[in-house]
């Protein structure tokens, strides 16, 4: 597992696409070892932004791990009122945070969602491109 470059400067973790169920453990040890390897593999002038589909109102795991690798983390709902589908308002805010992250060619837009989410990424990715 590891990640996946979808654009240049936007990727999307193997994660999202497995149905397999990490224990917390594991899946800290696996998010500490993807945020080293994009360190490794991107310019030392690389700034990161990941956003995170999940669900629940605390901060994520995804999020509070990320952080300790200087990665800005937005977590957005995976769904809305028990529907895979989200508000057009966060949708758009989505599209254009990413658009003007993306602006500045040394930053690197990480995509990641939840178990299950993938309906969802899979919307999102869609109207991203």
């Amino acid at each position: 597992m590891g990640f996946r470059n979808v654009l240049d400067n936007s990727t999307v973790f193997d994660l999202c696409f497995s149905t397999e169920v990490l224990e917390e453990e594991v899946f800290t040890i696996f998010l500490r070892q993807i945020a080293t390897q994009i360190h490794e593999d991107f310019p030392p002038s690389s700034r990161f932004m990941a956003c995170n589909f999940r669900e629940g109102e605390k901060k994520s795991k995804f999020a509070e791990i990320l952080s300790q690798y200087d990665v800005t983390v937005v977590d957005y709902p995976r769904q809305y009122e028990g529907c895979p589908l989200l508000p057009m308002a966060i949708i758009h805010h989505f599209l254009r945070a990413s658009d003007s992250w993306l602006l500045e060619p040394s930053n690197i837009l990480l995509i990641s969602c939840e178990r299950g989410g993938w309906p969802l990424l899979a919307f999102i990715m869609a109207c991203f491109f």
